[in-house]
């Protein structure tokens, strides 16, 4: 693992209950909570309890602070080679294609994710051990 900090930390994501309860009481005169919370889509997904990696488009992984070297298999005692296989570039150029953008302003694409490496809960029962499940982009 390189000994050089990276700039490309996730800050966090923000809490659904807080930003549901802020937009409550903030349009509380003006607030149609069927059609809030009945009625329009939305995405959500499992809260995963492992390690956060990111990787860019040239192929270099991520931990919260440090870049992996190219020569590491296994990141926490769990094989990184899902991590390995994804393809941040061929992702990046269908979202730049898809999106009509200029691929020569994007200037790195980093993909971000959980790395399930935690034996807790029932992930090894679920085959969940050593997969990244993404849940952002940045550029």
């Amino acid at each position: 693992m390189s000994t050089e900090k990276h700039n490309y930390q996730w800050d966090s994501t923000e809490n659904a209950l807080a930003f549901i309860n802020f937009t409550v009481v903030k349009n509380k005169k003006c607030f149609d909570a069927q059609k809030i919370f009945l009625n329009t889509p939305c995405f959500v997904t499992e809260k995963y309890d492992g390690t956060n990696l990111a990787k860019d488009d040239l192929g270099v992984i991520y931990s919260r602070r440090f870049a992996l070297g190219d020569d590491e298999q296994e990141f926490i005692k769990t094989s990184l080679k899902e991590v390995r296989e994804a393809d941040v570039s061929k992702l990046k150029s269908i979202l730049i294609e898809a999106a009509g953008l200029d691929p020569n302003n994007i200037v790195k694409c980093i993909v971000y994710g959980e790395f399930i490496c935690n034996a807790w809960y029932d992930y090894e029962k679920r085959g969940l051990i050593g997969k990244w499940k993404v849940f952002a982009l940045q550029n």
